[in-house]
């Protein structure tokens, strides 16, 4: 018969739908990204929400088309509402990676707020091209503003701007800068 002690078997306890307080025993150490010997000891998530709105301007270029009368096909808000909520992880990696990438505007407003823009790939070298605006409104809320969209190949992007292309899950920061477009990074989410 062996004298050693018998390993405890981990046990969750609930404390809130948010927070998991993990009962582990003390001498079950693992490794994670920052340590050979780690214990997770609380997992808790945040609770963020995300509103989406609509600027009039990219509501008079849906039913109004350009200021020179041509149509804006393919720009309806169905086809741009699932850029908007795939972009959201995307952002996220690439501002927790890079600091110069700021996309969230703070108050107070400014004269010129950072405006980013999402370019989802639709046809053969034809983006559908997404302006957009997001705030900082509290702690649990994040404000997405639509400002205009339209189909283009040769996009025009100011100065300093950055944006986002798509195909699918993959994606590619890039920013504007001197006359010229330059990939920053790439990023390929998987559930």
């Amino acid at each position: 018969m062996s004298t050693s002690k018998r390993k405890r078997i981990s046990r969750i306890k609930e404390t809130s739908p948010t927070t998991v307080h993990l009962v582990v025993d003390k001498e079950v150490f693992t490794k994670n990204a920052s340590s050979d010997k780690a214990k997770k000891v609380l997992v808790f998530n945040e609770n963020l929400n995300v509103e989406i709105w609509i600027d009039k301007h990219y509501q008079n270029r849906v039913y109004h088309g350009s200021d020179d009368g041509s149509e804006r096909d393919g720009i309806e808000y169905v086809n741009i509402e699932p850029v908007l909520i795939k972009s959201f992880k995307h952002l996220l990696y690439y501002s927790l990676k890079h600091k110069n990438f700021v996309f969230v505007n703070h108050p107070p407003s400014r004269v010129r707020n950072n405006r980013l823009v999402l370019k989802e790939l639709i046809e053969d070298e034809v983006f559908l091209n997404i302006v957009v605006e997001y705030h900082f409104i509290d702690l649990n809320t994040i404000e997405i503003t639509l400002v205009t969209a339209m189909k283009s190949d040769n996009f025009n992007m100011s100065n300093g701007q950055f944006g986002i292309e798509f195909e699918d899950n993959y994606s590619k920061l890039i920013q504007f800068s001197k006359g010229k477009l330059s990939e920053i990074d790439t990023y390929e989410y998987h559930d």
